[in-house]
C-alpha cells in the first residue's frame, strides 16, 4: 500500500509557496518605474534627444550620447540637484497667517483646494498658504528639519503611518 505523502506529487506546503512566490513577483513587477531611456538626465545644455522614428526605434545618433552618459562617473565637482520649493498657494489677506504642508495632488488636491477656497471666505481675518510637495520624501526630510530649526508649518497632512514616528519626536 501506498504512502498518503508518496501519491500526492505537489504538497500544499510547497504549492502555498510556489503561488506567494509568485504573487510577490508579479507584485514587485507591477511597482516598477519608468524605463532607463526615460529617466536618464541630460546634460546642461545638451539638446534633447529627437523623437523615435514612426518604426518605434530612436535614432542611433541619439542612443550613443545617451549610452555614454549613462557609464560615465559622476562629476565630483558637480552640484547636487536642487529640489524645487513648492510654490505656496495663498488664500486670504487677513493678518493671522496659516501654513500648511502636504501632498495632495490630483483629484484630492483639487478637493482640498476648494476646500481651502470655502474656508478663506468664511474667515477674513486669515492668510492660508498651502504648500504641495509633489515628492512624499521631500515632505517628510524638509518637516524635522523645519521643526528642529524652529519653523515648522501650521499644519501637516500626511499618512497616518507616519503620525506615530513624529509623535515620538515630539
Amino acid at each position: 500500500m501506498e504512502n498518503e505523502n508518496e501519491r500526492r506529487l505537489v504538497s500544499r506546503r510547497k504549492f502555498l509557496a510556489v503561488a506567494a512566490a509568485g504573487f510577490g513577483t508579479l507584485a514587485l513587477a507591477a511597482c516598477g518605474g519608468s524605463t532607463p531611456e526615460a529617466a536618464a538626465p541630460t546634460a546642461a545644455g545638451a539638446a534633447p534627444a529627437p523623437a523615435a522614428t514612426a518604426a518605434g526605434e530612436a535614432p542611433a545618433a541619439a542612443t550613443a550620447p545617451a549610452a555614454e552618459a549613462a557609464t560615465a562617473a559622476p562629476d565630483p565637482n558637480a552640484l547636487p540637484t536642487e529640489v524645487p520649493t513648492p510654490t505656496p498657494l495663498v488664500l486670504g489677506t487677513g493678518g493671522q497667517k496659516v501654513t500648511i504642508w502636504h501632498g495632495l495632488a490630483g483629484a484630492d488636491g483639487a478637493t482640498f483646494v476648494q476646500m481651502l477656497g470655502t474656508y478663506s471666505a468664511s474667515k477674513p481675518d486669515i492668510t492660508l498658504s498651502s504648500e504641495l510637495f509633489s515628492d512624499w520624501g521631500v515632505f517628510y526630510q524638509k518637516l524635522p528639519t523645519a521643526t528642529a530649526a524652529g519653523t515648522p508649518p501650521d499644519v501637516g497632512i500626511m499618512h497616518s503611518w507616519a503620525i506615530k514616528q513624529f509623535a515620538d519626536q515630539g
